[in-house]
């Protein structure tokens, strides 16, 4: 029995029988002793058995224990394999992106963790809004460039969520990962399908070099639009103020010269790369790193803006993958958005939308974008619900309907009558809906809207009833805004006008009163605002102070320079004449205004320097060097007070040309302005000033340019100063354009309420604190003061 199990075992690990027997007599062999004599000492055979099974047994145990440790230590060598798996396993998690995606909780993710929508940059809506305004030169010459697809885009916006969910999917090679994980790549052939911008043969430059003239440029550039404490970026706002600006009837303001139309360029270009083409997380200012690109505006044409904007997508890519793979979530991102949600939509597997139309931008607008989503939608924060569908654009498209040809075929008379059938049966169920529609409608909205007549009323009964009762009590002598004192109605000659001289016409309709100046007349001073009436009856209440010497308040500041109520109160009188210190702050602020409204310079010099040096009271070196600003000049304006005559001060301006090389005379009194003005325009000692500015002059280069007169006339005698200082702020659109002039008292009202209302005057915020407090109440009959006055106006126009 023995035998048996440990012959079994044996077996078992490998040890046959013959190996045991073999062992066992080899062992009893050593152990018998050894050879005496030649022979073998004889042994009992009982005793040969027992040492067999004993010797074999000692074996078996060794070798079973052998084997076993053998397993063992293979054992414990798997388990230290399997540990160091483990770790390294842990040391390489999985990434917080990839988690993120293989729930499909990207948007949820991001909202847990921000708080708010992705920022996602493209303004699509403003593009189109400034895009819609341009008149057919604008047109023109964004088709020059080659972005002429963008003039047909028609979009309200793009779904942030769906860009950012969108961006998760797009890698750093170039490739876009659809919803059920196919992989299409991403080329530069792609944007020119989509956005339909130019493919040149030239990269497009992302260095100036040494390049005078592109660093001219780009120094300008920051001059205009530079933002930021040391003007280091562009605002994007003030290049889309500039693009398209609009007249007081919302007409686009005409491009006059070369100029202006490379400033548009230079300016559309910018527009196109901060809100279409390359964006970034900052929604207000362009890349730094693009600012070189614009000095290739005037031959955009010629360049591969594709592949620019391939690179800045990859790029856009790269940045926002390394955070969002790391955290699961990012802020926002960067890139052409509106290029990859087009090519996105366009190879979902669904019904395409004109697919044989070139670029696609003309095909999508909103509604489809969202119609297009909600069949992609998975849940309230996830898509990718459709297949993708790899094809190129060109090629034909497997959905598109291919029987289009048999619906231009004639149809039978049977088939016909049945179709106008079932069309007549469908639209009368149409009118049936509609009007059940309208029905409840107007239901609805007729208490509404008998409310809002009645208000209506009321509140034109009550101006009239507050008009007359004014009158009322300046007819009484009780309230006079409009007269003026004695001493303060000198005019420009202190006489009459001349008999050679005849008053303006007027012309219908007025249009160019100024850059920003609206045109009203007293038949639509409806349209002045609260703040604006309270401003204007604060100015001109300064006249009930009777004092000369009480300045007031100051009303408009820019840069250290006011002007006062009294300098605003001559202004608005149309008997008084303009001072010299309101001459003096429009000159910093008109100056400052053009220099964010044109990249060439425009100045309006300080009255200071033609009053000293006509007067003999200083050099003009001294004086130009401080007030004269180096820079390219495209416009120089020098106003002029001629004291000759005493009480009898008149206003004129010289205004240069420095590009068309001519002198423009602005003069309302005179028609022989330059012989009467002879000696004070030798005295300014313009050439001689123009050198200090250290640009390349030559003596004698004034002497050799044109000199006009700008057609302009005043009806007055004290009016010269408005009259300059509007013709002032229309010579710097052009001197070309012709000039309508409205009614003397409205071009004084329109020319401070531009000043006083633009955004540089540093006083506009702070206008509240220096107007009298409104009175909301009166009681009956207190009509007698200016202050109850307007209280009472202002009630009832609240």
């Amino acid at each position: 029995m023995r035998k048996s199990v440990v012959r079994a075992i044996g077996w078992k690990k490998g040890l046959g029988p013959s190996k045991c027997n073999s062992a066992a007599v080899k062992s009893g062999a050593r152990k018998g002793g050894g050879v005496k004599g030649g022979g073998v000492k004889a042994v009992n055979k009982s005793q040969v058995v027992d040492r067999k099974v004993k010797a074999s047994s000692g074996d078996f145990m060794e070798n079973l224990m052998m084997e076993y440790m053998k397993l063992k230590s293979r054992k414990r060598k798997g388990k230290l394999e399997q540990s160091v798996y483990r770790k390294q396993k842990q040391k390489v998690p999985k990434l917080e992106g990839h988690k993120v995606l293989s729930k499909g909780e990207v948007l949820k993710t991001h909202h847990d963790n921000v708080g708010k929508y992705p920022n996602i940059v493209c303004r699509v809506e403003s593009f189109c809004d400034s895009v819609k305004l341009f008149d057919s030169r604008r047109k023109q010459l964004v088709e020059q460039m080659g972005f002429g697809g963008f003039l047909e885009l028609d979009m309200d916006n793009i779904p942030r969520q769906f860009c950012y969910w969108l961006m998760a999917r797009i890698l750093e090679d170039g490739t876009m990962v659809f919803g059920e994980g196919e992989v299409l790549p991403l080329c530069a052939s792609q944007v020119r399908a989509v956005l339909g911008i130019p493919m040149g043969s030239k990269p497009v430059p992302m260095d100036i070099g040494e390049d005078e003239d592109k660093i001219m440029l780009v120094k300008s550039l920051y001059d205009v639009y530079g933002v930021g404490p040391k003007q280091e970026t562009i605002s994007l706002k003030r290049v889309s103020e500039v693009l398209c600006p609009v007249d007081s009837e919302n007409n686009p303001v005409p491009l006059v010269t070369e100029s202006d139309e490379e400033e548009f360029m230079v300016a559309f270009l910018i527009v196109v790369l901060g809100k279409i083409l390359c964006t970034t997380t900052n929604s207000s200012n362009l890349a730094a790193s693009l600012i070189p690109s614009l000095t290739v505006a005037t031959q955009a044409s010629e360049y591969d803006w594709c592949t620019f904007t391939m690179d800045w997508l990859c790029d856009s890519a790269h940045r926002f993958q390394a955070k969002f793979l790391r955290d699961g979530f990012r802020s926002g991102s960067g890139g052409s958005f509106l290029f990859v949600m087009i090519f996105y939509l366009d190879h979902l597997h669904r019904r395409p939308l004109q697919w044989g139309v070139f670029p696609k931008v003309k095909v999508w607008n909103s509604s489809q974008i969202k119609a297009a989503l909600m069949e992609d939608k998975i849940s309230r924060d996830e898509y990718g619900k459709l297949l993708a569908l790899d094809i190129a654009y060109g090629e034909e498209h497997p959905l598109d309907p291919r029987d289009k040809e048999c619906m231009r075929r004639p149809v039978t008379a049977g088939t016909a009558t049945l179709a106008s059938h079932n069309q007549e049966k469908e639209r009368e169920k149409v009118d049936d809906v509609v009007a059940v529609v309208l029905d409840k409608v107007m239901e609805k909205l007729t208490p509404r809207l008998e409310t809002f007549v009645e208000g209506v009323v009321g509140r034109a009964f009550s101006s009239f009833v507050t008009k007359m009762t004014t009158q009322h009590n300046v007819g009484n002598g009780t309230v006079d805004f409009c007269s003026t004192d004695s001493h303060l109605a000198t005019g420009s000659t202190g006489g009459v006008i001349p008999p050679n001289r005849k008053h303006a016409e007027k012309i219908v309709p007025a249009a160019c009163t100024g850059d920003n100046m609206e045109v009203e007349d007293e038949q639509r001073t409806c349209k002045l605002t609260v703040q604006d009436k309270r401003v204007l009856n604060f100015v001109r209440g300064w006249k009930e102070l009777k004092n000369e010497n009480a300045v007031g308040p100051s009303i408009i500041e820019c840069d250290g320079m006011d002007a006062s109520q009294r300098d605003c109160y001559r202004v608005l009188s149309p008997r008084s004449r303009v001072g010299n210190q309101y001459v003096r702050m429009a000159s910093v602020l008109y100056t400052k205004t053009w220099s964010e409204q044109h990249t060439m310079k425009r100045v309006l010099l300080d009255p200071s320097y033609s009053h000293f040096v006509c007067l003999g009271q200083g050099d003009f070196k001294e004086l130009g060097q401080k007030l004269l600003i180096r820079f390219i000049w495209q416009q120089v304006f020098v106003p002029v007070l001629d004291t000759k005559e005493k009480d009898a001060e008149h206003w004129f301006c010289l205004a240069l040309d420095m590009k068309g090389q001519r002198i423009w005379m602005i003069d309302s009194m005179h028609d022989d302005a330059y012989e009467r003005h002879e000696k004070n325009v030798n005295k300014l000692a313009l050439g001689e000033l123009f050198q200090l500015s250290g640009l390349t002059w030559e003596e004698g280069t004034i002497s050799t340019w044109g000199r006009d007169s700008f057609p302009v006339t005043q009806p007055d005698t004290c009016s010269c100063g408005a009259i300059m200082l509007v013709a002032i702020k229309h010579c710097v659109r052009s001197f070309d354009v012709a000039f309508h002039m409205d009614k003397i008292h409205t071009l004084r009202k329109n020319l401070f309420l531009s000043d006083v209302n633009n955004d540089l005057n540093q006083m506009k915020p702070k206008l509240e604190d220096v107007l009298p407090k409104e009175r909301r109440g009166s009681r009956r009959g207190e009509f007698g003061t200016e202050n109850t006055v307007l209280g009472s106006s202002s009630v009832l126009l609240n």
